[in-house]
């Protein structure tokens, strides 16, 4: 997805991880979900199950099937 104007710069400032000096180390929403999906597929007890259920997690956000609330991100 790729964000431009008022959408890019609130993504940058709200939602992108940031580096310690505050500088955003995601530059597009597909970064920020692999992020995700990849934090909430750790719980899975095998290396299997994590894979699976990261790309689970990253489709659903990436066709917007599941949006998490904002200040988790």
């Amino acid at each position: 997805m790729k964000l431009t104007g008022i959408s890019e710069k609130v993504f940058l400032d709200r939602y992108s991880l940031k580096d310690k000096n505050g500088k955003p180390t995601e530059r597009k929403p597909d970064d920020m979900w692999k992020r995700i999906a990849k934090a909430v597929a750790a719980q899975e007890k095998t290396p299997e199950g994590k894979k699976k259920w990261e790309k689970e997690f990253n489709d659903a956000m990436k066709d917007f099937k599941y949006v998490p609330g904002g200040r988790i991100l």
